[in-house]
């Protein structure tokens, strides 16, 4: 065996060795990545139940109560008068004249 033929071998088993430790190197990464996905799953389907728990027990109370007080205003704002028509006479501050 010559010099050119042990080099020759010496590359072929380098490059083995470089493609299976890739192959390891890969196959770490990807497990790895799986269980971050798998992390994020979770952390977003409690983030979801937590938004949705938010919105039953604030947001719908709080949207009830806005409709009764705005019903008890405009029931106070008749009673009071403020929904009446302004009078004919009263132009406001430009005198009935347009915006100009």
């Amino acid at each position: 065996m010559g010099l050119t033929e042990i080099i020759v071998v010496i590359r072929d088993i380098a490059i083995i060795v470089a493609m299976v430790v890739s192959s390891i190197t890969i196959l770490l990464i990807f497990r790895s990545v799986c269980r971050l996905l798998k992390t994020v799953t979770r952390t977003t389907d409690k983030v979801s139940e937590s938004v949705f728990e938010i919105g039953d027990n604030w947001v719908k109370p709080a949207t009830t109560g806005s409709g009764a007080a705005f019903v008890l205003g405009k029931l106070a704002s008749i009673v009071m008068g403020f929904g009446s028509k302004k009078e004919d006479g009263d132009q406001g501050d430009n005198g009935g004249k347009g915006n100009g």
